[in-house]
């Protein structure tokens, strides 16, 4: 068949090749090439399939194609599943998704276990950079269950790489995988023989942001942090020598980080959450957690300590207080309005000799202990309301 086909192999790569690379990749020619001769077929299938979610990259997120794109994109990522080794280890959250046997008379997201490894011509793995949107660390102005959805992609998305690099290492030449995983990939370095070199190391550098958080990530512990001054991020930051003011938009958790990070230097902690829609049924039970780990930290160079919160409840570790004796400026609402006695966890007393100006409203007005004001020599101003009633205490 070869001798009879009018283009020899060389020619007809370029050709095949030329098709591949174009700026809008045709993956429906390919796909008809594959049905005209073996010879051919030998030729096409290794392009195809090297980096075979680059096809989806032009077309997906655009409403007009999804409906057609979607199906594809499945179909392309079971019959790389099914093609894995056997006993090859599949993450559960994948097998429930691609794996199930269908439940309607459509069988076309199920296709047979192929013959053919399809996963051993996968050199180039981009998945994550063609299909998947960040999750936003402000989720504010998302709906929860759009967030929850986007995770659970995100999810699907680093097992389904994992996958298929573990089953094929030795022939990746280029891998994009997403930054939360890199510490996974540490171990399966050696068998990534063909892969382009890595990126450097930063060289001390003054700053971490987009321009170079990647490159960072890539070799956090061959980088000196002694003079950042700034981040965009806050995973390493207890090795952090000269950190200025951090601004982190997030949905509760990092203020634990910062305190136990800077806990012994930290003097000035501000957190606020706005409303800018009607929440949900479900958004209405979560909780901006204050100190919730054991043990709470403490921040005994803490001075001003302010929480406003319009949107959600607080719910504040009773020894949070007591673990900051410089304090001389409390202020801390949420907009709770009525309570029910199982829900007062009352503070622990605290010693607050150079405590100024109190001010509290909702959750932790009925939560804290009067006793505290027993060792208040300084103070001055205080304010106790349960939201709208504005109820000044003398």
């Amino acid at each position: 068949m070869a001798h009879a086909f009018p283009l020899p192999t060389e020619c007809l790569y370029l050709v095949i090749r030329h098709l591949a690379v174009a700026d809008e990749p045709d993956s429906n020619t390919l796909a008809t090439l594959l049905r005209v001769s073996k010879y051919v077929h030998s030729v096409t299938l290794p392009i195809l399939y090297e980096d075979p979610f680059r096809f989806v990259q032009d077309q997906f997120g655009r409403p007009s194609q999804n409906l057609e794109i979607l199906p594809r994109l499945l179909k392309l990522i079971r019959l790389l599943l099914f093609s894995l080794p056997e006993g090859q280890v599949i993450a559960d959250i994948l097998r429930a998704a691609y794996l199930q046997a269908p439940t309607d008379q459509d069988n076309t997201f199920a296709p047979e276990p192929p013959f053919f490894p399809y996963y051993k011509l996968v050199t180039n793995i981009n998945f994550r950079r063609y299909l998947l949107e960040e999750i936003s660390v402000n989720i504010q102005d998302q709906d929860l269950q759009v967030v929850m959805v986007k995770a659970a992609a995100r999810e699907l998305c680093s097992e389904l790489i994992w996958s298929l690099c573990e089953a094929n290492a030795g022939r990746i030449k280029n891998l994009t995988i997403p930054i939360m995983d890199i510490s996974r990939y540490v171990s399966m370095i050696p068998r990534l023989k063909v892969l382009s070199k890595s990126v450097p190391p930063l060289i001390k550098p003054t700053a971490l942001n987009d321009q170079n958080w990647i490159q960072f990530a890539a070799k956090p512990q061959e980088t000196d942090l002694s003079l950042v001054k700034s981040i965009g991020a806050s995973p390493f930051m207890s090795s952090i020598g000269k950190l200025r003011p951090f601004f982190q938009p997030a949905f509760g958790r990092q203020i634990n980080d910062v305190a136990l990070a800077f806990g012994t230097t930290l003097k000035d902690i501000r957190a606020s959450g706005d409303r800018w829609r009607e929440l949900t049924d479900v958004e209405k039970q979560l909780r901006f957690s204050v100190g919730e780990d054991e043990p709470c930290w403490e921040v005994p160079q803490l001075s001003n300590f302010v929480i406003k919160m319009n949107c959600i409840l607080i719910r504040i570790h009773p020894d949070i207080i007591s673990g900051c004796r410089r304090l001389t400026r409390i202020f801390i609402r949420d907009p709770r309005e009525e309570y029910r006695l199982d829900e007062v966890a009352r503070w622990t007393p605290a010693e607050l000799p150079e405590l100024i100006s109190l001010y509290i409203e909702g959750t932790p007005a009925i939560c804290f202990d009067p006793d505290t004001l027993k060792s208040t020599l300084n103070f001055e101003t205080m304010e106790m309301t349960m939201n709208t009633t504005r109820a000044a205490s003398p």
